[in-house]
């Protein structure tokens, strides 16, 4: 996808450095790659230890949309949406409800568990 100021966006999920060498299973979290460049870290809140993937974005005249499968804290897996201006002032992530596999992207809405 592209931004506002036709940068190229690439939105993914890659394991935790940190998981990878402590030999433990990995945790995966949030990244973006802009035009090429070292990808960053989205920062969600969630804890560390804390499952994130599935991303789904898109910007729009209000800014930043963002929704994600995130573990949350009893180790069940939900969808999460953050809203904000750019990407570095993401809001907090607001939990929408429970599922396995889903995403928000602007009037669409679609969430699945195991069995579907």
């Amino acid at each position: 996808m592209y931004d506002n100021e036709h940068r190229r966006m690439v939105f993914f999920t890659q394991a935790d450095e940190k998981s990878i060498a402590s030999k433990s299973p990995p945790v995966w979290k949030l990244y973006v790659a802009i035009d090429g460049k070292e990808p960053q870290r989205i920062k969600t809140g969630l804890p560390e230890q804390n499952i994130e993937c599935s991303s789904t974005a898109w910007q729009d005249e209000t800014g930043w949309h963002l929704s994600f499968i995130g573990q949350d804290a009893t180790n069940n897996y939900r969808l999460y949406r953050m809203d904000g201006e750019t990407l570095i002032q993401l809001s907090q992530p607001v939990s929408i409800r429970r599922a396995r596999t889903g995403f928000i992207y602007q009037d669409r809405f679609a969430v699945g568990e195991l069995q579907d």
